[in-house]
């Protein structure tokens, strides 16, 4: 019996010893120790098992041990947060503040880079404060981590419009968004015409270097889109009492039925739209882009072809002229001879 009992004290031993930290899972915990300190957002288990190669099992009770950890408070150290691939580990932060980071600043800063056709606005003014705000929360190890943001963060502008005279349009289209007031807008398209619209403004859209106010106004049955920079002035509308007249957004009411990709802006007759695309560099191209959420891209008598819905072909066709010739209108017949008509005529011009 004792004998019995010693054998079944060896093995339990042997089990406790299997389980203890050996020199390379010391190595490993040091690893991911070093990757988390290294970003404040953490990293994958997928990474992490790559990383140290071993199995997602090994790595699970890497984690599991790792979230147990406390510090002299009694406060956990390191937390898993997300589920499946996409679950991370990472450090748990405590800062003055929390939206206080390096990361914070860096990715705020790129958003405004993204949008720099929006200085001289409210909307430049907001950014610099909330910017300035945050980097006074850093500490010194991370202010230092920001030198050379301009250099760091870019962005290219095609063609941005000069809103920096609009400031005042823009500073009310603003206000009247967020308290949904609603504006008198006085008005002047393409055509010359000028037009006063009360506004209900339901969205404002960035748009190819643009800010365009997307609502109802008393001069149509369905929403319209209003550049800021052809607006002549915008002012609040009042009511009896002496205030401020205020609307109510639809609650069914989506902006993103209302964009159609690149080709949206400009409303028009529904119009199933088939282009062939002519190199190989150019669906490279197209394939790596969303010009259309409801592209699709499919053979067509033996070519590749592009097929998108639009509502109106007017946007669409000065993109078709900017892509020739790469892209040929298959369908429908009357896009193919207008496209054909313009490249005649531009052609003209180098004769």
């Amino acid at each position: 019996m004792r004998a019995g009992a010693g054998n079944i004290a060896m093995k339990k031993r042997r089990n406790q010893d299997s389980r203890r930290p050996s020199y390379a899972s010391g190595i490993r915990y040091a690893r991911i120790a070093m990757i988390l300190c290294e970003s404040e957002s953490g990293t994958t288990l997928t990474r992490l098992a790559r990383e140290l190669a071993v199995s997602a099992r090994t790595i699970d009770r890497y984690v599991a041990e790792l979230c147990q950890m406390t510090d002299p408070l009694g406060r956990r150290m390191v937390e898993a947060v997300g589920a499946g691939a996409r679950r991370r580990l990472k450090l748990v932060r405590r800062q003055q503040s929390p939206d206080a980071s390096s990361y914070r600043v860096a990715t705020l800063y790129f958003a405004l880079s993204v949008l720099r056709f929006l200085e001289g606005t409210v909307f430049e003014y907001d950014f610099a404060d909330a910017l300035a705000g945050l980097r006074s929360k850093l500490g010194r190890w991370q202010a230092s981590r920001l030198q050379d943001l301009d250099r760091k963060f870019f962005a290219v502008q095609y063609a941005p419009k000069d809103l920096r005279k609009f400031e005042d349009q823009v500073d009310k289209a603003f206000r009247a968004l967020i308290e949904n007031i609603r504006v008198r807008i006085v008005y002047t398209p393409i055509s010359g015409v000028e037009r006063v619209h009360e506004f209900d403004p339901y969205t404002m859209i960035a748009y190819k270097g643009g800010l365009y106010l997307l609502g109802k106004s008393d001069h149509a049955d369905r929403l319209l889109y209003l550049a800021i920079e052809r607006m002549k002035s915008v002012d609040f509308v009042g009511n009896e009492s002496g205030g401020f007249a205020h609307f109510r957004m639809p609650a069914k009411f989506r902006p993103g039925d209302f964009v159609e990709g690149v080709f949206g802006i400009v409303d028009g007759p529904s119009t199933r739209v088939m282009l062939k695309i002519r190199s190989a560099e150019t669906m490279t191209y197209l394939r790596a882009r969303i010009v259309h959420p409801r592209q699709r891209f499919l053979k067509y008598k033996g070519a590749d072809c592009l097929e998108i819905p639009v509502r109106g072909t007017e946007e669409l066709k000065n993109w078709i002229m900017g892509m020739s010739p790469y892209v040929e209108v298959v369908e429908p017949q009357s896009l193919r001879r207008e496209i054909a008509d313009k490249l005649r005529t531009s052609a003209n011009l180098y004769r």
